[in-house]
């Protein structure tokens, strides 16, 4: 991310993997003391070629994040959305 940031919303675009995105997401969040889970594995394959949004209920400022695909898939864009600070 740009700067530290408190996420409310984070949306994977999977436009231009229609058969090969992933099976599951699941999203990491790291902050000034240590990673946090945003999203839990989710089901995300029926999304193909499309989007997928998720909401994020999280007071931590986040440094950074780290998206895992299971298993490997093309995901085309993340775009984090986080509050003003």
């Amino acid at each position: 991310l740009a700067k530290p940031a408190r996420i409310h919303r984070i949306v994977l675009d999977f436009s231009y993997f229609v058969n090969n995105n992933p099976y599951e997401v699941s999203l990491i969040g790291l902050t000034k003391n240590g990673a946090i889970t945003l999203v839990d594995k989710s089901f995300v394959k029926p999304f193909a070629g499309n989007k997928k949004e998720f909401c994020v209920q999280v007071d931590e400022l986040i440094e950074q994040i780290k998206v895992i695909a299971h298993p490997d898939g093309g995901i085309n864009r993340v775009r984090v959305f986080s509050y003003n600070v």
